[in-house]
């Protein structure tokens, strides 16, 4: 019987292709991630949720953003399961109609003022669709991009790929909505917040469009068609990863922490506000985030590129943790002068040396399973990551902040921060870094 081994991967071009496509749903994920974020916070209350007093519609519209985040793990578990059982190429295709769904829904939902109550119920909705669509690709992405690239001496780096579009959709997002801001009267202008903000979400549409037909025309994972011809396929691949490897999955959720919660958590929600309370410009905060975006994007790629050359991805990744956790206090002092260059200047080392491991996740998480739930497996252990840190931002930075304020709270947020980067860092150098080949990595008995 064939383990898999005979297997040839397909050659640079398919994988080209393959990499192209895989990198897209990464780029809509956080192109969204920053999309709805600032519309949670400037245009849900405003628009949907205008019924009851600015504290409260800004909490809901928090909320709304945050529900992404806890959807995730249910379409890590149903688009896994749907992965090892029928394919990646058609899991690929499934993940970008879902967040389709949701992304068009968001941008054609009525006002408040229009529909009532059923504008909030919509969006909602809508955003579920886009949690659970987000849930299920990156471990598709990861898993697809992998089993392709085969034996290649820079796995790492083609996986690198789909962990820089991150950021460079969070870029082009950043750009976008400013541009659309400066041309319809500004955040608080009419036309802004009647149809500026919609614009976004219909590009997004298209992009995600433009995607689906790359992926059409890609060749499916030939470790899985091979799985299939030996008809080892799972009934139950989501469950038996778990029942297999229980700690692994949560090892994984806690190894790249420190990159979700550095972003997410602590850059995002907390840095950038704070340097427009401390003085910083709003030229300087925005140029902070382009540059933050191309540092990020370069170290990515930077990251894989040493893996593959000289050291072990997990010693990337625990350098990265704990080289952003040294960052991170010189980034707050930097801010504190008041100088837009030395808040730049702050930023920018903190989020590149933070993303310098980040290039590593995909390549190394996709290996920790054998195929017959590479895909199940990979993207609940990514997603438990994401829903940690949802869940800290969606009730620990508010609570910070309510409790200390802006200026007063960032030294609880920076111990948090630290926290999580060492824990980090010290999980992923426990995680197995396979020799083999993907083919040859076989289940537990």
């Amino acid at each position: 019987m064939s383990t898999g081994q005979a297997v040839i991967p397909p050659g640079g071009r398919e994988l080209s292709k393959v990499a192209v496509a895989s990198s897209v749903g990464t780029f809509i994920d956080w192109y969204d991630f920053l999309l709805s974020g600032v519309c949670a916070a400037a245009v849900y209350p405003l628009v949907f949720f205008n019924f009851t007093g600015p504290g409260s519609a800004l909490a809901a519209g928090i909320a709304t953003w945050g529900l992404g985040f806890l959807a995730r793990p249910v379409g890590a578990f149903l688009f896994g399961q749907w992965g090892d059982r029928r394919g990646r190429r058609s899991t690929l295709l499934l993940t970008l109609l879902t967040m389709g769904v949701g992304t068009v829904g968001i941008a054609i939902t009525p006002s408040f003022n229009a529909v009532g109550y059923l504008a909030p119920v919509l969006v909602i909705i809508f955003r579920l669709f886009q949690g659970v669509g987000m849930g299920g690709e990156w471990g598709g992405a990861a898993t697809f991009i992998s089993e392709h690239a085969g034996k290649s001496k820079w796995k790492t780096l083609w996986n690198s790929g789909m962990q820089a579009s991150v950021v460079i959709g969070f870029g082009v997002a950043v750009w976008l909505l400013n541009f659309v801001a400066s041309y319809t009267g500004g955040w608080t202008g009419s036309d802004f917040l009647s149809w500026g903000w919609r614009i976004g979400f219909v590009i997004g549409a298209i992009i995600i469009l433009l995607g689906a037909i790359i992926r059409y025309y890609t060749m499916e994972s030939p470790l899985f068609t091979d799985l299939q011809t030996r008809k080892a396929v799972q009934s139950a691949p989501a469950i038996e990863a778990w029942r297999h490897y229980p700690l692994r999955l949560v090892k994984l959720g806690v190894a790249w922490c420190w990159v979700i919660m550095g972003f997410s958590f602590m850059w995002v929600p907390y840095v950038l506000p704070y340097a427009g309370a401390i003085g910083i410009s709003a030229s300087g905060i925005y140029y902070a985030e382009l540059s933050c975006c191309a540092a990020m994007a370069v170290t990515a790629f930077l990251g894989a590129y040493i893996a593959d050359r000289w050291v072990r991805r997990k010693y990337v990744m625990a350098f990265s943790a704990i080289s952003s956790a040294i960052f991170a206090y010189p980034m707050f002092l930097l801010i504190q002068t008041g100088s837009d260059f030395n808040a730049i200047l702050g930023m920018v080392l903190f989020t590149g040396f933070m993303n310098l491991g980040y290039g590593c996740v995909s390549s190394l998480y996709a290996e920790q399973f054998p195929t017959e739930f590479r895909q199940s497996g990979a993207g609940q252990g990514y997603n438990l990551g994401a829903l940690i840190d949802g869940s800290a931002s969606t009730f620990f930075v508010p609570w910070v902040l309510a409790a200390f304020g802006l200026l007063s709270g960032w030294g609880y947020v920076l111990v948090v921060y630290l926290a999580a980067a060492i824990i980090a860092s010290l999980v992923a150098l426990t995680l197995n870094e396979p020799k083999r080949s993907l083919a040859a990595i076989a289940p537990k008995p």
